[in-house]
């Protein structure tokens, strides 16, 4: 079989390494500017590309006539699509024989979109969907869902564990189907068109990680858990002015009865300052300034008046 790869992100390129590795022809590898949060850039894809000898594209140009008839000439029976940046239309998806997969952090219908996992963690969920789907020309993360997987949410589950978790995964998850494909024992299930069955997620932004110390700890802690790495982190800012990212947090309870401003730092324990939220604590394990990536505890508790705003 011959097998196009079309996006980003490392567990794109961990699985056109994999699809090589187990003898897959790739007869090109199309992708366009990384995030700074994918842990993987557009150099690495040229780098691979040369190792195996296969053709490389790098824009967003993909949708042209001109670029449908290249790639068209390449005769592949499928095409692998993850984080690409735009919509694929009826000329590319139909320029393949099984027309193009794409890899999606969230279990479709419900969480249609961008940042799911981030809202998944943000909207208490129990686990993360991870879907595999046939692309539907002109449409967001529709099409038949060929294979699924779930990751399971912890009350200290962290981003990083899920896009971690995600590099590994979305390879097997293709390797898998593609031999489903090829011993023709793919079960394809539809997706539902109930608008009461699907959860459009909208993007985030940075600004959106922004500590507000008046919610709960509980809602507090999501805020952390969903921004931290590879993310830029949830922040406030000391009396100052300066910066506080916040990366990792504890929620805990205080001994007895008590009346704080949401935002005080109220005492240390083992070091980290413990902060009152508008309902419950929360302790800042692992902080850091933005002026000088330094950690930020011993800022933040150089006075116990000190607040967090």
């Amino acid at each position: 079989m011959k097998i196009g790869i079309i996006g980003r992100t490392a567990a794109l390129l961990n699985t056109a390494k994999l699809l090589h590795k187990k003898g897959f022809c790739i007869p090109f590898i199309y992708t366009c500017k990384a995030e700074s949060f994918y842990n993987c850039n557009e150099e690495e894809y040229f780098q691979f590309s040369k190792s195996i000898n296969t053709d490389y594209f790098c824009d967003l140009k993909i949708n042209d006539s001109e670029r449908i008839q290249t790639l068209r000439k390449y005769e592949c029976d499928l095409a692998l699509s993850l984080n690409w940046l735009t919509l694929l239309k009826d000329g590319i998806c139909q320029s393949f024989t099984h027309g193009i997969w794409n890899a999606h952090a969230g279990d479709l219908p419900r969480y249609r979109g961008n940042a799911c996992p981030n809202w998944a963690i943000l909207n208490n969920e129990q686990e993360i969907g991870l879907s595999v789907h046939e692309i539907e020309p002109n449409s967001l993360d529709s099409g038949d869902i060929i294979l699924k997987n779930f990751f399971s949410l912890k009350q200290n589950t962290y981003i990083s564990e899920v896009y971690d978790w995600m590099e590994v995964t979305i390879p097997e998850m293709f390797y898998e189907g593609i031999l489903n494909l090829k011993n023709n024992t793919l079960n394809k299930q539809k997706q539902s068109t109930d608008l009461n069955n699907i959860l459009r997620c909208y993007p985030r932004k940075p600004n959106d990680s922004k500590i507000d110390w008046k919610l709960s700890n509980h809602e507090i802690h999501q805020l952390i858990r969903a921004s931290s790495k590879p993310f830029n982190g949830a922040f406030c800012y000391l009396e100052n002015g300066e910066k506080v990212i916040i990366w990792q947090a504890e929620m805990v309870n205080h001994k007895g009865r008590y009346l704080a401003i949401p935002g005080q730092v109220l005492y240390a324990e083992d070091g980290c300052p413990v902060i009152c939220c508008g309902d419950g604590l929360l302790k800042l394990t692992v902080s850091s300034l933005e002026s000088s990536n330094e950690n930020a505890n011993c800022s933040i508790l150089k006075s116990l008046r000190n607040r967090l705003i």
